[in-house]
């Protein structure tokens, strides 16, 4: 998992009937793995369902059977990705029945 990858969230519009003012169900940006910790860079925009606005986050990181977690400073965990398929240059992974995370090398 060490370095970058660029990162793509994605969700089903269907999952969201109610919302009516998103444009995009697709969020990119870039994550990079560290030995001890893990930078989050999420490009949000006007319009997205993920965020209207870039996010930063830096946090620690586990994996633990199937499940790619990352936590906070008092490593308490945050969210918790089941990891679906992972190679050396893609990893899919799923956040609930419906959030979608796609890391390319």
């Amino acid at each position: 998992m060490l370095g970058k990858w660029q990162a793509k969230w994605e969700t089903n519009p269907a999952s969201f009937p109610e919302v009516d003012d998103v444009k995009s169900y697709t969020m990119n940006g870039e994550i990079t793995f560290y030995p001890d910790s893990v930078e989050i860079n999420a490009f949000g925009f006007p319009g997205c369902i993920f965020s209207s606005d870039t996010l930063s986050h830096s946090l620690k990181w586990v994996i633990s059977n199937d499940t790619l977690s990352f936590l906070n400073e008092d490593d308490i965990y945050g969210m918790s990705y089941t990891i679906k398929e992972m190679n050396e240059s893609e990893v899919s992974l799923q956040l609930m029945e419906d959030i979608f995370l796609t890391l390319k090398k």
